[in-house]
């Protein structure tokens, strides 16, 4: 009997072919996946028509929401783009990730600089790989502007505030940020808290000790933050300007604003709109200056150590999932296309393959020199807390900025809301 059945199912197997386990993967809108993936996803398909990844994309702020209720519900992507940090570990305790740890081999796991691996590894175990370019948050300057009014690129703090009374006094806007996105004005916080106290004070916030938020270089950042938004630095409007509409970056192309404080891809992004402000050699760029007095080295970073992909833990297929990420990760292609199009692979060893297929080679190797000799390297503070904290961060940090509370009061509110999390 029992081989009659057998004999069945191999019978039916034959008249109705294996269902193709297909996936999704899920991303934002940004050019990197907008240049390079559809061509991988239909080379992808091609080579597997029982496993074939289908592309969804979102707007940056949207997509977050989508995706926290996704996996929260357990459902939706198979594959999701994100930051690393606080906030994909809580989707790792919520059992929505994918442990990935035993498919990484060493020969996938040296592919990248060691510090790329720092965002997706908890408690020993990784769950996510790196996808995108190296992020870390610099200045941006317009080299016109400053030769115009003799200045010169600032290298402590208190030559950046003298530099921002010189453009105001001359009549050009020394500062864009696009406030009422919120997210870029944590960059500020962020390089100032590490200046001033070191990477063990942010690292005592992560983890969430008694008392983190009342340390005395939280205050000091804040303090320093108001001074500055007292000197009037950004352009008019700035409390509601979005990042996404370009407005911003215009500005800042066009030399009626003269500095802007961004993450790498910032620099994409201007060769595609102003791609002749970028051929006329007046973008400038700086390391973020130190603080007088401060404990934290100036060569630390602060920003985005890459993107990320992972697999979700109720994948469809998860072993195509799984080899879908490695073919990227390990594509020659997808490493010379990152380097001709101006972005900084999280690769090892390609300083000499910089110089020679970069697109920017003097840009791209400032940046990989900057995250090759960084001590450390403070993920953005909205992915490195936890989804609790991070919104409410953003928006008690817009209202610090906006004066609208104190200095003093921003620390108590956060220390209020990360006890509430104990």
């Amino acid at each position: 009997m029992r081989r009659v059945v057998v004999w069945a199912f191999l019978a039916a197997a034959l008249v109705f072919p294996v269902r193709a386990q297909n996936f999704e993967v899920w991303a934002i809108n940004y050019w990197v996946i907008d240049q390079f993936f559809p061509k991988f996803i239909q080379e992808w398909n091609q080579r597997n028509p029982n496993a074939q990844a289908r592309l969804i994309q979102f707007e940056n702020d949207p997509y977050k929401q989508r995706l926290f209720v996704a996996l929260g519900a357990k459902s939706g992507p198979d594959v999701f783009y994100n930051w690393g940090g606080g906030v994909l570990e809580s989707y790792v305790k919520a059992g929505a990730v994918e442990d990935m740890t035993s498919t990484i081999d060493p020969a996938w796991k040296n592919r990248f600089l060691d510090l790329m691996w720092r965002g997706v590894t908890f408690d020993g175990r990784i769950y996510g790989v790196p996808s995108t370019e190296l992020q870390p948050v610099v200045w941006f300057y317009n080299k016109a502007v400053f030769r115009r009014l003799n200045l010169q690129p600032p290298q402590t703090w208190a030559q950046l505030l003298s530099v921002v009374d010189r453009l105001r006094g001359a009549g050009v806007v020394p500062i864009v940020v696009a406030g009422g996105s919120k997210w870029p004005l944590l960059m500020y916080q962020e390089y100032l808290v590490d200046r001033l106290g070191g990477p063990e004070v942010f690292e005592n916030i992560t983890t969430n000790r008694p008392g983190a938020w009342r340390h005395p270089s939280v205050l000091r950042s804040a303090e320093m933050i108001s001074e500055l938004v007292a000197k009037n630095p950004f352009q008019p409007g700035w409390e509601s300007a979005q990042y996404g509409t370009g407005t911003v970056r215009a500005l800042f192309a066009t030399g009626r604003a003269a500095m802007q404080l961004m993450g790498v891809w910032e620099f994409g992004a201007l060769v595609n709109e102003h791609p002749d402000f970028v051929k006329s050699g007046d973008l400038g760029w700086f390391a973020f200056p130190r603080v007088e007095g401060g404990r934290g080295d100036p060569r630390n970073l602060a920003g985005n150590f890459t993107n990320y992909f992972s697999v979700s833990s109720f994948a469809r297929n998860k072993p195509a999932a799984i080899r879908f990420l490695r073919e990227l990760s390990l594509s020659d292609d997808y490493v010379r296309f990152l380097l001709r199009n101006g972005a900084i692979p999280p690769t090892k060893g390609i300083q000499a393959l910089i110089r020679q297929e970069g697109a920017y080679p003097d840009w791209q190797s400032f940046v990989y020199g900057l995250v090759e000799q960084a001590p450390y390297y403070v993920l953005s503070w909205d992915q490195a807390l936890p989804p609790q904290l991070a919104q409410p961060y953003l928006d008690n940090l817009q209202l610090l900025f906006l004066r609208r509370i104190a200095p003093q009061e921003f620390v108590d509110r956060m220390q209020r809301l990360a006890d509430g999390l104990r």
